[in-house]
């Protein structure tokens, strides 16, 4: 995912997205729900790893 603009951190421009809960215990999850849920993704600063924004990866699998 690109993103223009700068960090509001360290002013850098290249940015590069990361992934927060592959292990299957470690997702975002609807708390009425046992099972299920979607990683969060991260875009953060390629020079000083400030992170830009978060995001749900599958919406669709944390509605009630």
């Amino acid at each position: 995912m690109e993103r223009s603009g700068s960090c509001k951190k360290c002013g850098h421009t290249r940015f590069s997205e990361g992934v927060l809960g592959k292990s299957g215990y470690d997702k975002v999850r609807n708390p009425s729900k046992m099972f299920g849920g979607s990683n969060l993704l991260l875009l953060f600063c390629e020079s000083c790893g400030e992170v830009a924004s978060l995001r749900v990866e599958r919406p669709d699998k944390i509605k009630d």
